[in-house]
């Protein structure tokens, strides 16, 4: 089943980098207590989204934005274009 965006909706499968981290005493804090910022690669963008962004871009975004779901064992989000903060090069 293909993923396609509507309107100015970005799909985003998730990067499982950095997800959680350790403190100096080593309690492990899960993503979800910090408002970090999240990466991942832009797999469908709607019709009406004009930046220059194409699938394949690697991207930054707010991590407490957008409805996450899960697909064929894979973690998207689906986020609005103007809540992508940067391209990673």
């Amino acid at each position: 089943m293909d993923l396609q965006a509507i309107g100015n909706n970005v799909i985003v499968k998730l990067s499982q980098k950095g997800t959680e981290r350790v403190s100096s005493g080593g309690i492990i804090i899960p993503d979800t207590i910090e408002n970090r910022e999240t990466c991942g690669e832009i797999v469908s963008i709607g019709n009406t989204v004009t930046d220059d962004i194409k699938s394949g871009d690697e991207i930054r975004f707010k991590k407490r934005t957008g409805l996450e779901f899960a697909q064929n064992n894979e973690n998207y989000v689906i986020i609005l274009n103007k809540d992508i903060l940067c391209t990673i090069n």
